[in-house]
């Protein structure tokens, strides 16, 4: 049990800092540009590849996350790591 508690206290502190105090995103918008690479950009030395993000796709920017609001309504959740060039109005 005391093991279990120490677990949770550990993944408790290292998940906090991924939210952000409200929970409501940083910024949120419709997009110029932007680029969503296949590959996390700290993973040097691979090759990777690169998506655009539609042009007037609406976004939500987290700390750590972007929500792109796909046009068939679905969601896409991708680390900020990953994205490049956002540009949002």
């Amino acid at each position: 049990m005391k093991s279990l508690i120490l677990l949770l206290a550990v993944l408790t502190t290292l998940l906090l800092p991924a939210c952000n105090d409200t929970g409501k995103p940083l910024a949120s918008g419709v997009v110029v540009t932007g680029k969503v690479w296949e590959k996390s950009l700290a993973s040097d030395g691979h090759a990777n590849s690169v998506k655009s993000i539609p042009v007037d796709s609406h976004v939500e920017v987290y700390e750590r996350l972007l929500i792109i609001h796909q046009a068939d309504g679905r969601r896409k959740v991708v680390p900020m790591e990953y994205v490049t060039d956002l540009v949002i109005k």
